[in-house]
């Protein structure tokens, strides 16, 4: 899993780095507040992280509450229910 994972990593980051070089073109992204000129290919990269890493956080954040309550539960199950049928014939 771990050699899959490195590959899968230098793909993408390969992949980035192709884009990058191809939408070179220079555009000024208005942040109402100030405009700076960057190439095209990193103001998307950079939008697109700036979207997913808050994303995957957010469902993160979302979905560990719902597990530890479901593991509670199993446990407080488990503790509270013993096995029923061990050693009867």
């Amino acid at each position: 899993m771990g050699l899959t994972l490195i590959v899968l990593i230098v793909i993408v980051v390969a992949c980035g780095a192709l884009f990058c070089v191809h939408n070179g073109t220079r555009t000024p992204p208005d942040f109402h507040f100030t405009s700076v000129e960057l190439p095209l290919g990193i103001t998307l990269l950079g939008t697109l992280l700036l979207g997913c890493v808050p994303g995957d956080l957010a469902a993160w954040l979302g979905h560990a509450p719902i597990g530890r309550m479901l593991r509670r539960g199993l446990n407080r199950e488990s503790e509270s229910c013993p096995a029923q049928g061990v050693g009867h014939a």
